[in-house]
């Protein structure tokens, strides 16, 4: 069937063939569409999904003649003429009279549509106007009054007169057939007929006014309820209004009150104790000689440390008055002695006889609130120093004043006894009780006590201000008298958040700065409360100094840290002089970072951002090796004595398995021939990045080559940054094992590079690079390498891939159905290819990241492209503001996070079409990180006012959704759940490059859809059907394996999952059992590659190996007879071996079928660990030697803290148990524990789970309040 196009007028759907341009593009033409429709117009519409279509221009913007229409296949093109044309009734009236009769019409008062055209019938049907030879349809009648009869659905008022109009139908269609059977006759009965009809349908007007009249009415009437219902509203606001007035004004009166009574009663410090003068010479039995002092104390409490604004009554407890109406005392537990040298004593004996049961009471608490402070002093060292002089002053007075309080404490007693008093004290005892126990038992004194207590005193100070303490209020009114700190304490942060609270009406940001002390205190922290710690990112991103550097190190050393990450964030640039800065005092600073490299415990070692490292910092000492450093990353610029520190630092750690040094590709830093060697001898690396480096040597010397090679899984670098021969070499010794491979070109010293020769003709290309899963070529190639690259593409299942050459013809080739992320860089095609091979895909396509880098030039191939992509991430560097703009118009925006710009224009063009896309298209968390260079351009587009702001420092104002960052810094947080799908992909950035990952299998985490039968290509007996009794999956997700049970007995089958496919294939499977009665539990390594299966009938276990296989996933061994009934072959290599199968015995367990729920065991790293809860012990065992390593009894403890969650740590040395309240770590290998967390008290939730981290050592703990 030819193209062709389908158009609908009303309920006529025709079908026409199209048209052809010399561009190939189909169209159709006006002038054929009029053929089959002539009611279609150039004023005519022409809509597709009620979308209004505009025809088309040609390349100067005017519309071609005749008129074209786009070709839209799969839809249909509705036309919707111009206007309704109103037919008359009488068809030979004429023009003039036609004309008269709309004067007539408009000097009339406005009715609707429907009763202008019956009165305009009505006029035409006069005798005087209408000629014999007028003829009238019965039709015209009868949709007269459907239209009538349509408009009382709408309004019931109308429905009686349309009744009146239906019972006049039948009579008006009786007349016009007669009037048809006389229309030739002339005679005057025919003119009679005429003037019937005439009057009759003068009479529907009438009636169709009043329906009308009857609508206004009840549109007014509508109207008037509406603003009644406004007004009501507005009333309830106003009363709620002034009710809330009415009780702030309430409360404020309430507090005056309160104040006028507290001010008056309460002039004088209420809260007071007494110590011997002197208690190391205390002699109980003549206390009458002793001398005595009375001690004010602060009434500072939780309430007072966050101000007065937030109240200072709520939650405190409160010490009852025996005599009302005295208001109680309202206080926290926390109290301590002011500072003070106290006040002796005048008249003791009547002293004790007034004041001694209160004494009594308050020094009781005055203990309890001592022992607190000394147990929780540590857990304010992250406080500022005011606090922490105040704990350390609560701390010293504790130790040397409670033995006074407790003689004190005796001597009251003892005189209260012989004395008969103790009621009101009876309930003052600290034993089993809090403070808020005890503020409730005791009496509070009244105001004419305190003002007398006064007359007790020897009172030596002149400025009246009673033990050092000053008498505040709080916003209800009660009077507090607090110590000077926390006077001080209130005032600031009352002014703060009036200071705060301004800010914010004018729209600001309040920002508190970071201090150095703050973060030392916060190590100390780190080595004394957090043992299993393994990961520390750190930022200092303040004016840090060489002390603070030394006691990072220092706290370091302490704790049990694996990696360690510090982003310095010096940049040079902020300097005036930095090669001054190298030489002046403090050069040094930098030093204490090689510390590091003496701790055994790190693993991994980041350093970022750090300048001028070789002038502040010297070379490690020979006698340092740190073989135990895997992972070194280095991120920064470095000059010359910088490169040679870097040098110095991997000559003393062989054992690098990670190597990553990065820089600013626009100011690379110089690779020299001693750095180049350095990393060849680095025999165990399997990883190594170099980023933004070129060689500072004219050639390669005789002889340096790479003798003994390597084996690399990940090779990324920009060409000139390490030998040519190097490269090409170690991609041919790492073709098996190469996962990433990433080569860019350098361009100013390094713009013409020789041509890469990739493959090797020894190697098979069947096999060659079988496992990469990154690929991006920005480099030249030689032919041979096209060739070779064209050849491998339609087996990769690549998740990111990118090339600068030839890059059409590659995209159409590669599998573009595994990609994840897309790099567009070759400038000289025109991605046609591409964009159909997207098309091909469709809702299958799973790109997800785009970076398109210097592509200026861009064409309807790659608008269509941007159109269909639902993108995440997008990357745009080194590209033309108009370049810039046409993105925006054409990107699909439904999806998209962050949209970042490196080094390229920026216009406000662009502004504004995000902005008006933003709303109707965009996500709710979209955002344009741009760089600073990027950021310049808009600021000078936008006009010279916003550069002025800039060279002053200040900063332009941001579009919305807009931030600007050095991309040095840009990061992207990934989730770190065990096993999880979460999209990991290759994002290049102009200044650094990173392959995000969270654990070891990262590249196979991801969103696949997938599908496992167990029931597929089996036979249709019911023996053979099977079903599942257990499945596990890995912890990588890439492998699931299935317990089965059929007739013939209990299988375990080994499924592959990690891509997407209607069935899953399967690996390999294996008989367990012909009964159907044997229990077994599988555990499955991280990997997949090691299952073992627990026999809890016979209590024996049996390790069962899956080696991966590279080509045949799919395939499964045929044979019938393998060479071992224990051993599994798939084309000549070793699936699965049953190494051993060995008795068990764990702790006292006797009936394990019986306790099976129970049971629960874990594999990793080679080790299992078996755990019987209901039994109570837990056990480790080697597979490699197939026997126990250590076992321990379960600590039991109170019924409530048992153990409800465990995990196994990927490298199976630790083991963690949680309880409702915290967690405990074990080492595996001994038993012993490792370390312990609890959950904060003032948290109201419990621990649901807990689980380690993959390759990270972190511990995830989930709980209720998540």
């Amino acid at each position: 069937m030819p193209a062709h196009q389908r158009y609908r007028l009303g309920d006529i759907i025709e079908s026409l063939a199209v048209r052809t341009d010399a561009n190939g593009q189909l169209y159709s033409h006006l002038p054929d569409i009029q053929n089959l429709f002539p009611e279609a117009t150039t004023t005519s519409r022409f809509k597709v999904d009620e979308v209004n279509l505009f025809f088309l221009e040609d390349d100067y913007g005017k519309r071609y003649e005749p008129k074209r229409i786009a070709h839209y296949p799969d839809d249909i093109i509705d036309i919707v003429p111009a206007a309704s044309v109103y037919v008359p009734l009488s068809q030979s009236v004429s023009r003039t009279e036609y004309s008269d009769r709309k004067v007539h019409s408009q000097s009339q008062p406005t009715l609707s549509p429907l009763a202008n055209d019956i009165e305009y019938a009505v006029s035409t049907l006069s005798p005087q106007h209408i000629p014999t030879t007028t003829l009238f349809s019965p039709k015209d009648l009868v949709c007269l009054l459907a239209s009538a009869k349509a408009m009382t659905a709408s309004d019931p008022l109308l429905a009686g007169l349309v009744a009146s109009l239906s019972s006049n139908d039948s009579g008006i269609l009786d007349l016009k057939q007669q009037v048809a059977q006389l229309n030739n006759t002339g005679s005057a009965q025919h003119h009679q007929l005429i003037e019937q009809i005439a009057n009759l349908l003068e009479k529907q007007n009438d009636l169709l006014q009043q329906q009308v009249d009857a609508k206004v009415r009840d549109e007014k009437m509508l109207a008037e309820l509406e603003a009644a219902k406004e007004r009501d509203l507005e009333t309830q606001r106003l009363q709620k209004q002034t009710i809330d007035r009415l009780i702030v004004a309430q409360q404020r009166v309430d507090a005056i009150l309160v104040q006028n009574y507290e001010l008056h009663e309460y002039s004088i410090p209420r809260l007071f104790v007494i110590l011997p003068d002197s208690y190391e010479s205390w002699d109980p039995r003549n206390f009458l000689k002793e001398r005595f002092r009375l001690f004010f104390l602060c009434e500072c409490g939780e309430n007072c440390e966050h101000g007065t604004h937030q109240g200072t009554i709520a939650g405190g407890p409160v010490i009852t008055t025996a005599n009302p109406p005295i208001a109680p005392i309202r206080i926290k537990n926390r109290i301590h002695l002011a500072k003070h040298e106290g006040y002796e004593l005048s008249r003791p004996a009547e002293f004790f006889d007034r004041y001694g049961p209160y004494v009594l009471g308050m020094l009781k608490i005055l203990k309890h609130c001592l022992a607190v402070a000394a147990v929780v002093a540590p857990a304010f060292a992250l406080a500022d120093n005011g606090i922490k002089e105040v704990t350390d002053g609560v701390k010293s007075i504790a130790e040397s004043t409670m033995q006074a309080v407790d003689i004190s404490i005796n001597f009251l007693e003892q005189q209260l006894d012989d004395g008969g008093v103790s009621d009101d004290v009876s309930g003052t005892g600290s034993d089993g009780q809090d403070a808020n126990d005890m503020f409730e038992n005791l009496a509070a004194l009244e105001g004419a006590d305190l003002r007398r207590l006064d007359t007790f005193l020897r009172n030596s100070d002149k400025d009246k201000i009673l033990g050092n303490l000053y008498r505040i209020t709080t916003e209800q009114g009660h009077v507090k008298w607090v110590c000077f700190h926390h006077y001080k304490e209130t005032y600031r942060d009352s002014a703060l958040a009036s200071f705060i609270q301004s800010i914010e009406v004018a729209n600001g940001t309040y920002d508190p700065i970071s201090a150095g002390t703050v973060a030392k205190d916060f190590f100390k922290r780190l080595t004394r409360q957090a043992p299993a710690v393994d990961i520390l990112d750190v930022t200092l991103s303040w004016k840090f100094g060489s002390a603070d550097l030394v006691n990072l190190v220092d706290m370091v050393a302490k704790s049990n840290l694996r990696s360690i990450a510090i982003d310095l964030q010096d940049d040079h640039t902020s300097n005036s002089n930095s090669a001054f800065a190298a030489f002046r005092p403090g050069k040094g600073r930098y030093h204490s970072l090689l510390g590091f490299f003496t701790n055994k415990n790190i693993r991994r070692l980041q350093l970022s951002n750090v300048h001028q490292l070789g002038t502040r910092t010297s070379n490690l000492p020979s006698s340092v090796v740190a073989p135990w450093i895997q992972s070194f990353h280095f991120h920064g610029e470095v000059n010359d004595d910088g490169r040679d520190r870097l040098t110095n630092i991997l000559s003393h750690c062989p054992s690098l398995v990670d190597l990553r040094l990065t820089g600013s590709i626009s100011q690379a830093n110089e690779m020299d021939l001693t750095l180049h060697r350095q990393i060849f001898a680095l025999k165990k690396l399997q990883r190594l990045h170099i980023m933004g480096w070129y060689q500072n040597y004219p050639e390669t010397p005789e002889g340096f080559i790479w003798k003994d090679g390597m084996s690399l899984r990940e090779l990324v670098c920009t060409s000139g940054a390490l030998e040519h021969g190097f490269v090409e070499e170690s991609i041919r010794r790492s073709y098996e094992v190469l996962e990433i491979l990433v080569l860019i070109n350098k361009p100013g010293n390094y713009s013409n590079p020789e041509p890469m020769h990739l493959a090797s003709s020894k190697n098979s290309y069947s096999s060659y690079l079988s496992r990469l899963t990154h690929l991006d070529l920005r480099i030249p190639l030689a032919n041979g390498s096209q060739k070779f690259l064209s050849s491998i593409l339609p087996q990769l299942d690549l998740i990111h891939f990118g090339c600068s050459d030839y890059a059409d013809s590659h995209f159409r080739l590669a599998n573009l159905a595994s990609l994840k992320s897309l790099s567009l860089n070759d400038r000289n095609s025109n991605y046609s290819l591409l964009k159909e091979a997207i098309q091909r895909l469709g809702s299958v396509c799973q790109i997800e990241s785009l970076q398109i880098d210097g592509v200026n030039d861009f064409d309807e191939n790659l608008s269509e492209i941007l159109k269909m992509l639902r993108l995440k991430r997008l990357f745009l560097s080194h590209l033309s503001s108009h370049a810039v703009d046409y993105i925006v118009q054409s990107l699909n925006l439904s999806n998209l996070q962050i949209m970042s710009v490196v080094m390229s224009g920026y216009s406000p063009e662009a502004v504004n079409v995000l902005a008006q896309r933003r709303e109707d298209e965009c996500t709710g968390s979209f955002m344009v990180e741009l760089d600073v260079w990027s950021w310049a351009t808009y600021t000078e587009a936008i006009g010279e006012g916003a550069v002025s702001t800039l060279r002053y420092g200040l900063s332009a104002p941001l579009p919305f959704g807009h931030r600007v960052e050095d991309c040095r810094h840009w990061r992207t947080k990934i989730s770190a759940s065990p096993g999880g799908r979460a999209l990991h992909f290759l994002e290049l950035h102009q200044d650094s490059l990173k392959v995000y990952q969270d654990d070891p299998c990262y590249r196979r985490h991801q969103p696949f859809t997938w599908c496992v039968d167990i029931n597929v290509g089996i036979g249709t007996s019911p023996n053979d059907a099977k079903k599942i009794i257990s499945y596990h999956f890995s912890g990588d997700g890439a492998y699931v394996v299935i317990l089965t049970c059929s007739a013939v007995g209990q299988r375990l089958e080994h499924y592959r999952i990690d891509h997407d496919c209607h069935y899953s294939p399967l690996v390999a499977s294996w008989t367990l059992s012909t009964s159907e009665t044997t229990v077994y539990d599988i555990s499955v390594s991280w990997d997949g590659s090691q299952i073992v299966v627990l026999n809890l009938n016979d209590r024996n276990l049996s390790t069962i190996y899956v080696r991966r296989h590279h080509q045949n996933w799919n395939r499964l061994s045929t044979s019938s007879n393998p060479p071992s009934p224990q051993e599994q072959y798939i084309d000549g290599e070793l699936l699965r071996s049953t190494i051993k199968v060995w008795n068990i015995r764990i702790g006292r367990q006797v009936d394990p079928v019986r306790h099976y729920p129970m049971w629960k065991e874990y594999l990793r790293g080679g080790r299992l660990v078996l755990l019987n809860r209901d039994s109570g012990h837990v056990s480790t065992w080697c597979l490699k030697r197939d026997t126990p390593i250590a076992a321990m009894d379960i600590p039991t403890g109170e019924s409530k803290d048992f153990y409800l969650s465990t995990s196994l740590s990927v490298g199976g040395s630790f083991f963690v148990m949680a309880t409702k309240r915290h967690i405990d770590v074990y080492l595996t290998v001994s038993w012993t524990r490792h370390g312990s967390w609890f959950l904060p008290s003032i948290d109201q939730c419990d621990i649901l789970d807990v689980h380690f981290i993959c390759g990270c050592g972190r511990i995830v703990v989930r709980t209720s309040s998540d």
